[in-house]
């Protein structure tokens, strides 16, 4: 009966939109589904262990760790070095060439291995000037060093190359014996140094899984010339200032607040914010998922109505879904953070529902961005944009939080989303019509 069921049920699907079409959105969901249950996993033990260090902690220690983190996020920056954008299109032009496709991996690899090299050292540099002696220099080394080893686990290979599954495991597997360890260890403000250890040692066992795995894929490490990692670091220059400029936005609120209102302040600000990225990266597996796709759509210029409809589909129920969101996050902002936080963050009510609003406005310039800019091969452009938006909220924030407070922190955080997207709407527009993304204009004008 249930065969029976799924097979009416896949005839009708055809019938109605069409076999090459319900293929490719099988495909496309089958990414998602796995970059999913990554997105879950994160979700759900991201939640638990804000449960248990925000009491462990308190809003001063976890302001701290919060402010650390932000700042040794740039040197992940550094070592990402862009691959997020320009990593799934690398592979997916070279996935049917292994001997091309190892060289350009091994490439990446000493690439970032050099860069995260110079800027871990660059950054305890400047924690030992800037805290000589202090108890959280040990403390911030682990914290950088996570920071590279996630920025290093290459699962943009596994996404150009459509084996999300194998990641899925190893992240999954990796996450929860994290959680298990600090739900285990993790009980009071003296246990701050073995909870940044826990997380740094599981980055490393993610880090060099992940790369055992691509091995068994056909991916060969070999040592590359010095002119071909000078070649890489060019080419993904663009996508490099795109991606530091939109970090320095959207992370660099806590270190603001925390400088100008100092770790009390910071503790709340830092909870809100994180749990409006949590709620806001639910969309993540589906925006993931059709970036390499639309990669490839966009390099083909007579690429079909089939898969131009794949597109509008998916566009359509990111907005959608990011649109619930964002509703949900407003209207359930006391209860969210009374359970995340308990009664000492309740100043962080207020914040969550001023930038409630931010995981639509993430999903949108997201699409008009990396979904459209970049595949269009407008990365100079969404360069400029970013870097025009990381000045101005930057600046904006100092004054806005100096002024207002809290509060002054968070509207500036919405009204930088709402620049940077009406901005992308006013320079893409220029190429294409917009509207085009979401629907089909010739069937609406008809």
């Amino acid at each position: 009966m249930r065969v029976l069921f799924a097979s009416v049920t896949r005839t009708r699907l055809i019938a109605l939109v069409g076999a090459t079409q319900l293929a490719m959105i099988g495909a496309l969901l089958r990414v998602a589904g796995w970059l999913g249950v990554i997105q879950l996993a994160n979700y759900v033990l991201a939640v638990v262990t804000l449960l248990v260090v925000t009491r462990a902690f308190g809003p001063s220690i976890f302001g701290t760790l919060a402010t650390i983190s932000a700042l040794a996020a740039y040197v992940g920056l550094v070592v990402t070095f862009g691959l997020n954008l320009s990593g799934p299109r690398l592979v997916v032009r070279l996935r049917d060439s292994p001997d091309e496709l190892s060289n350009a991996l091994s490439t990446v690899a000493c690439m970032q291995v050099l860069l995260g090299t110079m800027a871990a050292a660059g950054f305890m540099l400047v924690v030992s000037i800037v805290s000589p002696g202090s108890e959280y220099t040990l403390i911030s080394a682990f914290i950088v060093l996570q920071a590279c080893l996630t920025a290093i686990t290459p699962d943009w290979a596994f996404l150009g190359l459509e084996r999300m599954r194998d990641f899925a495991i190893l992240q999954v597997v990796g996450r929860v014996l994290t959680t298990v360890c600090t739900v285990m260890f993790i009980h009071t403000s003296s246990d701050v140094l073995l909870y940044v250890e826990i997380n740094a040692f599981a980055a490393a066992g993610i880090a060099v899984a992940s790369i055992g795995v691509l091995r068994t894929k056909g991916i060969y490490w070999r040592a590359p010339k010095l002119e071909a990692i000078w070649q890489t670091i060019h080419d993904a220059a663009a996508n490099f200032l795109s991606t530091a400029s939109i970090n320095l936005y959207t992370s660099t609120g806590v270190v603001i607040v925390n400088f100008i209102l100092g770790p009390a302040a910071a503790g709340p600000f830092a909870l809100a914010d994180r749990l409006r990225n949590v709620v806001g990266n639910v969309t993540l597996p589906i925006i993931t998922a059709i970036y390499p796709f639309v990669c490839r759509i966009a390099a083909t210029p007579e690429a079909a109505e089939d898969e131009a409809w794949t597109k509008r589909i998916f566009f359509q129920g990111t907005l959608g879904l990011s649109a619930a969101l964002s509703l949900g996050l407003f209207v359930f902002a006391p209860t969210i953070i009374s359970l995340a936080g308990g009664a000492a963050f309740a100043e962080a009510v207020p914040i969550l529902r001023i930038l409630a609003a931010v995981p639509f406005l993430i999903a949108l310039s997201n699409i008009l961005g990396i979904q459209t800019m970049m595949p269009l091969g407008m990365d100079w452009h969404a360069m400029w944009i970013f870097a025009t938006t990381a000045a101005i909220g930057v600046i904006g924030m100092f004054v806005s939080t100096d002024l207002f407070g809290l509060r002054g922190s968070a509207f500036s955080v919405l009204a930088i989303e709402v620049f940077v997207t009406i901005t992308m709407i006013v320079v893409l527009q220029r190429r294409i019509d917009v509207l085009s993304l979401f629907i089909n204009l010739q069937t609406w004008k008809e």
